[in-house]
């Protein structure tokens, strides 16, 4: 039952992610490219992703400390994932270029 209570967070955020990008490719279909749905969905799928990031090092120091309980030669090793690191940047620079995309459409609108 532990081990299961350790591996709920990833679950859930892997569902709650899944909706959220349903919600944004919603919006993409519907032609609301910069409107603030669609950034509230883009953003949310940025912070869990972050969530998923954190819970997963949370994940493996819990089932290191779960096994050294155990047996006493266990070594918990927390390792970073470059991947996992550039895709959370590289979704932030894509907020930031959706939120520029945005105040020039607008820009644009006052200016005609």
């Amino acid at each position: 039952m532990l081990l299961l209570a350790i591996l709920t967070p990833l679950f859930i955020t892997f569902l709650l992610g899944v909706y959220w990008l349903q919600r944004l490719l919603s919006c993409y279909q519907r032609g609301l490219f910069f409107s603030d749905e669609s950034m509230k969905c883009y953003l949310w799928l940025v912070w869990l992703k972050v969530a998923a990031l954190v819970f997963e090092m949370l994940q493996t120091l819990g089932i290191g400390y779960y096994h050294q309980s155990f047996f006493e030669d266990g070594r918990i090793e927390l390792v970073l994932d470059f991947g996992n690191i550039t895709t959370i940047l590289l979704m932030l620079l894509i907020v930031y270029l959706l939120k520029a995309a945005r105040d020039y459409e607008a820009e644009n609108q006052e200016f005609v």
